[in-house]
C-alpha cells in the first residue's frame, strides 16, 4: 500500500499544548542511560538461545552484496 502524499514531520515541541510543569514531569520520567555493567546484567536476564533451533533457521541467500 502506498500513500499519495508526504506527511508533515511531527513536531512535538510545537504541536502539543503542554505547560512547563508537563515538560518537567515528562523529563523526570525518562529512563536514565544504562552503564555497560547494567546493560550486560539486562542481557543476562534473557534465556540462552536454543542452538538447535538457530541452526535450522534459513539464512541469507543469493549473491553476496559487494560495494564497488
Amino acid at each position: 500500500m502506498r500513500s499519495n502524499g508526504k506527511s508533515e514531520p511531527l513536531n512535538l515541541a510545537r504541536g502539543l499544548k503542554t505547560t512547563p510543569q508537563d515538560n518537567a514531569v515528562l523529563r523526570s520520567l525518562r529512563y536514565a542511560p544504562m552503564t555497560d555493567a547494567e546493560y550486560i546484567r539486562f542481557l543476562s536476564e534473557f534465556p540462552d538461545p536454543d542452538h538447535e533451533a538457530l541452526a535450522h533457521k534459513r539464512g541469507p541467500s543469493g549473491e553476496p552484496f559487494r560495494l564497488p
